[in-house]
């Protein structure tokens, strides 16, 4: 998840991904069958994602607070956590 700091938001990283084994996979469509390779020549890019963001501003004299998630990310943890591996 991309995002700026140029929009009036405080914007905070709440969680996000390792530094190692995470990226975009712009190539696999079948996860099951196929294997996950890192590509770089395609665009993958591994990195450090922030998953999860929260953004505050000032409306008046109050103050307006979002939280932003991947769901994409969520999604596969939901599924990692119900399948017993975490309890």
């Amino acid at each position: 998840m991309a995002y700026t700091e140029d929009r009036g938001f405080k914007v905070t990283e709440i969680l996000r991904t390792d530094t190692t084994g995470c990226w975009n996979e712009m190539e696999t469509r079948d996860f099951v069958n196929d294997s996950v390779i890192l590509n770089t020549v395609a665009g993958e890019v591994e990195a450090m994602y922030p998953v999860a963001l929260a953004l505050s501003r000032k409306v008046g004299d109050r103050e307006q607070r979002i939280m932003i998630l991947e769901m994409r990310i969520v999604s596969v943890m939901k599924s990692f956590l119900s399948g017993g591996i975490c309890g």
